[in-house]
């Protein structure tokens, strides 16, 4: 809304946001997850070596959209296992074996497309919604995405429910 570019950076553990470095302004970092802190090169560092990890720069390089939704689902598999929630974890086993990258075009063909939502069909064509593009990643059948749908409720619910603390 106020006209700035974002990306999106997948750390090893951690996901911030980053302006774009200019000629002669540096990338800043922006954590999310804390409150919106600002960080500089150095900080990112410190969250990837807190996690045990070797720091590389390349580390800050953006991330396209179909990996955060990926990497997104993933976190909710690993959640539902941890809690227990089989049903849960094995339906999001299946959105990420049939909706992640390597899934052949042959098999998303086969799907009858549903944009997720505020996404036209004919926007993502519009945007070249052919395979290996991010608009071909924004597609789900209509089974996938009512499930996911439906799991998402059922987890807001519990949160919901949940004691605060």
């Amino acid at each position: 809304r106020v006209g700035v570019r974002l990306d999106m950076i997948g750390l090893p553990g951690h996901f911030l946001l980053a302006t774009r470095p200019t000629a002669t302004t540096p990338r800043t970092f922006v954590d999310v997850f804390n409150g919106g802190r600002l960080l500089g090169l150095r900080e990112c560092e410190e969250i990837v070596t807190s996690y045990g990890i070797g720091w590389s720069d390349s580390m800050v390089t953006p991330v396209p959209m179909s990996e955060v939704w990926t990497r997104m689902v993933r976190n909710l598999h690993n959640a539902s296992w941890r809690a227990g929630d089989v049903t849960n974890a094995r339906l999001l086993e299946h959105l990420l074996a049939c909706c992640s990258a390597s899934t052949t075009a042959a098999a998303r063909a086969a799907r009858p497309p549903v944009p997720y939502p505020g996404v036209s069909a004919e926007a993502a064509e519009a945007a070249g919604g052919g395979e290996g593009t991010q608009a071909s990643h924004m597609m789900m059948s209509v089974p996938e995405m009512q499930a996911l749908l439906q799991m998402l409720a059922a987890s807001a619910q519990v949160q919901a429910a949940a004691p605060p603390g």
